[in-house]
């Protein structure tokens, strides 16, 4: 019998609050409607962020990936105007 290996993906939007020293301080509003506070070292982000701007956190198995939205909409188009 064939083993099938299912992975539950969590998505997380977050809100970047403030940038400063290194630090990236944001928000993540959780499923019950809670807001909580985190803080990423700057250089686990994959682009440049702003307060504002949002960023997604997805977590897979023990793995998190750090992806990036801009407030264009897409963001190659956000990388080629900076």
């Amino acid at each position: 019998m064939p083993y099938i290996n299912i992975f539950l993906t969590l998505l997380m939007l977050v809100i970047v609050d403030q940038v400063y020293e290194g630090h990236v301080y944001a928000e993540i509003v959780t499923t019950d409607e809670d807001i909580e506070y985190i803080h990423i070292p700057r250089e686990l982000i994959p682009c440049n962020v702003e307060e504002g701007d949002k960023i997604h956190l997805s977590q897979s198995g023990e793995t998190v990936m750090i992806s990036c939205t801009c407030k264009k909409g897409i963001l190659s188009k956000c990388q080629e105007e900076s």
